[in-house]
């Protein structure tokens, strides 16, 4: 029989669930990312319990970003235990729901609740890397100064690409977020005789379990098989470095980027959903 646990202080949230958090480490990525936010007081927590019923179980948080659901499984009676207290006391209105693909899809399905997609994501790991099937074209290095302004370039490029117009995120923003990943040395391009071919972000690397994202080639330097190229360059050396594995992040709807990391060893492990509801209940 499917159960509740509520969670007061909120902070106990994560406390209560830590194990199962640690233990499906990429898949809760984004979850992670929240609670480091929320210890920052970037904003606010509203409401957060966990729904289950003997192995199966479900995470719910509410934050003033948003709704976010992880699970290892569901079924009928823990989807209807989950809206009923979620909705109970709380109206949500113009929310953002993420997390676990197929369970965000159900409950919108169930209750039929009107929604707009925003990311459809895979996450993928990878333990070892395959060869490559043809000569590296270049190097994969971590971005220096001396290539500030063409980082600027190809980052605000990437953030207009992979998001449109957002607002506070404008170039002044991506400036110094790029500054600060080249003091930390988290981000990385790869270096070839035509100058830089692209570039990716590696986050997490003080958890011991690096993420690799935010890959962007530029239209005129795409199917030169660079991408490719730095993931597998920047995969092997993480692995050669000690991490027991590395994660991808990548665009569902991008066939290209998902048979290339396939190609490189990595498999996918979670498909992640981020929707946009204008009523939640």
């Amino acid at each position: 029989m499917a159960a509740i646990i509520n969670y007061d202080p909120l902070g106990m949230f994560f406390t209560g669930n830590r194990d199962f958090i640690d233990q499906y480490y990429f898949e809760h990525f984004h979850l992670r990312k929240t609670y480091e936010s929320l210890l920052q007081q970037k904003f606010r927590g509203i409401d957060a319990f966990t729904v289950t019923d003997d192995e199966l179980r479900v995470l719910f948080l509410a934050t003033e970003t948003g709704i976010q659901l992880y699970g290892n499984g569901f079924n009928d009676e823990i989807i209807e235990m989950l809206y009923q207290r979620a909705t109970q006391h709380i109206h949500y209105s113009n929310i953002r729901l993420s997390g676990r693909k197929d369970l965000v899809s159900r409950i919108m399905e169930k209750y039929q609740i009107a929604f707009q997609p925003e990311k459809d994501r895979i996450i993928y790991e990878i333990t070892s890397v395959l060869p490559l099937k043809k000569k590296h074209l270049g190097k994969a290095v971590k971005s220096g100064t001396d290539d500030y302004e063409q980082l600027v370039n190809y980052s605000h490029a990437y953030s207009l690409e992979e998001w449109g117009e957002r607002e506070g995120r404008g170039m002044d923003y991506v400036r110094n977020m790029v500054m600060q990943l080249i003091h930390e040395g988290n981000l990385i391009q790869y270096d070839t005789s035509h100058g830089i071919g692209c570039i990716a972000q590696v986050f997490n690397l003080e958890d011991d379990m690096p993420i690799i994202g935010s890959l962007y080639t530029p239209p005129d330097r795409r199917n030169k098989g660079y991408a490719t190229m730095l993931v597998h360059a920047l995969a092997k050396k993480l692995l050669e470095s000690g991490f027991e594995k590395v994660g991808i992040l990548s665009d569902a709807s991008n066939p290209v980027t998902n048979r290339l990391f396939k190609q490189i060893g990595f498999r996918p492990i979670y498909e992640h959903l981020a929707v946009h509801c204008p009523k939640f209940n």
